[in-house]
């Protein structure tokens, strides 16, 4: 922080670097946000970043700076539009992340960054549409999302198959909440499929375990709406093997006690 108060009295004729001060307000940002958890004060870190990249656009004497710059832009709309819906200021996140998402298509996908940058958009603004029950707009978002990383995980399946899963289950999530659960279903079973893969070869075996659990008490959930009671229970009992066969601190504790209670209320019917 000492070197941003500098270059901020510092005159652009002292040879103030306006690509320095920049990242410098972005990795001020990132350690309040990412590292303290303290998001309401990485924002103006943020908001200070954001004018700055949009100022330097114009500046670009080559089609290829100006692209750079652009990018550079996009991931600071993606890091302020985060803490915007994290914090539920979706109103808010909804326009970055629409710009960010355009600035992309514009921009284009050359490597694994931008592709990362365009998904993190994508996810986003469906998460800002689905917490606010806008499922008729998050749709079309997930689809483009679903699609997007169906292509990169089948080149990079280590970098993308796990947000891919999320996708899915989100997706099936959202068509659940809207009553298509016929369609809702493959969604949930290709999640399931790619976490029960990572379960059996992921070094992270903990965190494979627990996504797999929680996915079968999802899956109980659409058995449970759809009168198949027997395809529930047996969901939920497989949830409950795994967990059972884990030290109790590794275990997401929640969706624990929420598979209990739905094989307590299933035994007591």
């Amino acid at each position: 922080m000492r070197a941003v108060a500098i270059w901020d009295r510092t005159p652009e004729s002292d040879g103030f670097h306006v690509s320095d001060h920049v990242r410098s307000y972005e990795r001020i940002a990132y350690h309040y946000y990412s590292i303290l958890d303290r998001r309401e004060e990485a924002m103006p870190y943020l908001t200070r970043a954001l004018s700055m990249r949009e100022a330097r656009i114009p500046e670009a004497e080559t089609h290829s700076e100006r692209r750079d710059r652009t990018r550079a832009l996009i991931s600071v709309l993606n890091d302020l539009a985060g803490i915007l819906r994290k914090t539920g200021r979706y109103e808010e996140a909804e326009p970055l992340y629409l710009r960010s998402i355009a600035l992309s298509h514009d921009c284009g996908i050359e490597n694994n960054t931008h592709t990362r940058k365009l998904n993190d958009a994508l996810f986003g603004l469906a998460l800002v549409y689905h917490d606010i029950e806008r499922y008729a707009d998050a749709e079309p978002v997930y689809r483009e999302l679903i699609t997007l990383l169906e292509g990169t995980a089948a080149v990079k399946p280590g970098l993308y198959e796990s947000n891919l899963a999320l996708a899915l289950n989100n997706y099936g999530s959202l068509l659940i909440a809207v009553g298509r659960y016929d369609e809702a279903e493959p969604f949930y079973e290709r999640a399931l499929a790619i976490r029960e893969r990572h379960m059996l070869e992921s070094p992270r075996l903990v965190i494979e375990k627990n996504r797999v659990s929680t996915q079968l008490y999802r899956f109980g959930l659409l058995y449970e709406k759809t009168g198949r009671t027997d395809e529930a229970a047996e969901a939920w009992r497989r949830a409950l093997d795994i967990w059972n066969g884990m030290r109790e601190s590794d275990i997401d504790i929640n969706f624990l006690d929420l598979t209990k209670a739905k094989m307590a209320e299933m035994m007591g019917a």
